[in-house]
């Protein structure tokens, strides 16, 4: 919804097709960035543990691959187009399939996430309340980093 309470025209959408399964096979996400219809599509394969999202061409990553190797274990492959680099990096979750540690391909921490018992954030060491700061940054990669909060649900952010 765009600021203010007298506007309630929506400034973003998702749509999502299924298969006869029943199984959600993929999702468009559009969004208004300051008058410019941004679009994102991903498609899940393998019953959720496969994912090739396609993000907006503003952002310069041409598909980010998403790849369960465990229950709690994926895998993560980024393609940069402009650069022609790629990254691979491994999400860890919890027992509750909350993301928990993110480590490059090296097993290098870059990333601590953590939430409370009921799915708040807090501070990635456990002993406050998430800081301005850090919840600053999650804000900025909120569908970057893994587009998924606690207990895995994914996140509509817009």
């Amino acid at each position: 919804m765009k600021d203010g309470p007298s506007d309630p025209t929506p400034t973003a959408s998702d749509a999502f097709w299924y298969g006869p399964d029943g199984q959600r096979f993929l999702r468009k996400a559009q969004w208004d960035d300051n008058g410019t219809t941004r679009t994102r599509w991903t498609l899940y394969l393998l019953g959720g543990t496969f994912e090739e999202v396609h993000p907006d061409a503003s952002s310069g990553v041409d598909y980010v691959q998403r790849s369960q190797l465990s229950a709690t274990v994926q895998h993560r492959y980024t393609q940069t187009g402009a650069s022609g680099s790629s990254t691979f990096d491994y999400i860890h979750r919890d027992h509750l399939g909350s993301v928990d540690v993110i480590t490059d391909e090296a097993g290098a921490t870059l990333r601590n996430v953590s939430f409370d018992p009921y799915g708040g954030r807090r501070s990635s060491n456990w002993s406050s309340d998430i800081s301005s700061a850090e919840f600053a940054d999650v804000l900025s990669d909120a569908d970057g980093l893994t587009g998924r909060g606690f207990t895995n649900h994914e996140h509509l952010n817009r």
